[in-house]
């Protein structure tokens, strides 16, 4: 069978990036051909190994006698959905695969597969529990193995420039210098640049300025480059990350990865256990890509949409 080609490939994610999307989330769709050939939608755990797609499920149900009636299936995962109200959109990203559901009979396979699924949902359990908690629910237990036949993902357009304003050219070298005695100059000069003159926002400094660790990199001429802020939240061990500028002749070299990497040392030097960030929505894919995960509604800063964005450390 032919599978249909997506219409706006500019918006569509690699191979990679669709596995990518899989591996990390923990809750998928799976469409099958129900009772009275009505469609069957349901959401569920699995585990994306071996390029494939694995389900638990009991012995009995909907949707094993589904897939063992009709072998073609259908699973879509969502990995964002950040509504944008002031834009009427989403900045979305999603990966559809169609493909042949079975239910394996073969030991090995079921129990490479039940473990990959306990390990996924519980990584930090010893491999002697995980086996006794196989072993325990093991008889009570059946796997779905989809094999993939055909597989595409696709993200907003807004997430697509975003990115490709990140990844575009080649790795920057840069230095960092830390300042804990107030806005140091060369912070200033760039966020004047990058926030009120390039992106219009008019209240850029405030006290916290004055309490906050200041970081400012610096290229291989010792310029100026980019620039964030750092300082203790409400929440013990959490920091909040706010302020990241790149100026406009830097990006697409990883700069902004390499501002977070230094902020991320930071915190970890003052024992820290997570990072906050208050994130224009625009940027959400940057953050995600360094592990950060939104939280909260998306709100307005001077009518720009923002969303809060967590990362543990």
């Amino acid at each position: 069978m032919k599978f249909r080609e997506m219409r706006r490939g500019g918006q569509q994610l690699s191979e990679a990036e669709c596995l990518a999307v899989l591996s990390r989330n923990t809750c998928g769709v799976l469409a099958v051909l129900g009772d009275g050939n009505y469609p069957y939608a349901v959401p569920l755990s699995y585990v994306c190994c071996d390029g494939r797609i694995y389900i638990h499920c009991a012995k009995s149900g909907h949707k094993l006698d589904a897939v063992k009636n009709h072998d073609k299936v259908s699973f879509c995962v969502v990995d964002q959905d950040l509504v944008v109200p002031s834009e009427y959109t989403t900045y979305f990203r999603s990966v559809i695969l169609f493909g042949r559901a079975c239910v394996p009979e073969e030991q090995d396979e079921i129990q490479r597969a039940v473990e990959a699924l306990g390990k996924k949902y519980y990584p930090d359990d010893s491999e002697e529990h995980l086996r006794e908690v196989i072993a325990k629910s093991g008889p009570a237990m059946s796997i779905i193995r989809i094999e993939i036949e055909h597989m595409t993902g696709k993200e907003a357009k807004e997430l697509v420039r975003e990115r490709r304003r990140q990844t575009d050219g080649e790795g920057a070298q840069t230095s960092y210098r830390i300042c804990e005695k107030g806005l140091p100059a060369d912070a200033w000069k760039i966020r004047e640049e990058v926030f009120i003159q390039e992106q219009g926002f008019q209240s850029e400094l405030d006290e916290i300025d004055d309490t906050a660790a200041h970081i400012v990199l610096y290229d291989v001429g010792e310029a100026p480059v980019a620039t964030c802020r750092v300082f203790p939240d409400d929440e013990a061990g959490v920091f909040v990350l706010g302020r990241l500028a790149v100026k406009r002749e830097c990006r697409g070299k990883h700069v902004g990865s390499e501002a977070l990497e230094a902020a991320e040392a930071y915190v970890r030097e003052k024992g820290g256990k997570a990072l906050i960030l208050h994130s224009q929505c625009r940027a959400v894919g940057f953050y995600r890509q360094s592990g950060f995960r939104e939280y909260g509604q998306v709100e307005l800063d001077e009518g720009c949409p923002h969303i809060w964005m967590r990362k543990e450390i």
